[in-house]
């Protein structure tokens, strides 16, 4: 896998106070379009964690959380995981990045998540 064509950074900064998310499906443009999803469920899946970041991996998709400028340190949780605004999350996978789907866990978080992110992305809840 070549890094420099393979790989694609999403970044996002939130503007809620609070979005928990369940997971997040990322449609990458390859010969034939393919869909992979990272999934928060348990801690195994998170290869770095501390106050100012974690970073999880699965199905070739790597989703960074950093503190940035928000008030609130990284959070310790998962099945979901806890965004703050102010945040920034960088979202690597193989191939062309062409459709990022998160799933919230209220129409509450996900309306104020797709107001933050616009276009870039399709949150449901």
């Amino acid at each position: 896998m070549k890094k420099t064509n393979s790989l694609i950074a999403r970044l996002v900064t939130l503007v809620l106070m609070i979005c928990l998310v369940f997971s997040l499906a990322i449609v990458v443009s390859t010969a034939a379009e393919e869909t992979a999803t990272i999934t928060f469920d348990n801690t195994s899946k998170r290869t770095a964690f501390d106050n100012n970041q974690q970073v999880w991996q699965e199905n070739e998709i790597t989703f960074t959380n950093e503190k940035a400028s928000s008030s609130s340190n990284v959070a310790d949780y998962a099945k979901p995981i806890r965004l703050y605004a102010n945040s920034k999350i960088t979202i690597t996978a193989p191939g062309n990045i062409i459709k990022i789907v998160f799933d919230a866990n209220s129409t509450t978080y996900a309306t104020a998540l797709k107001n933050s992110i616009g276009a870039a992305a399709t949150v449901s809840s």
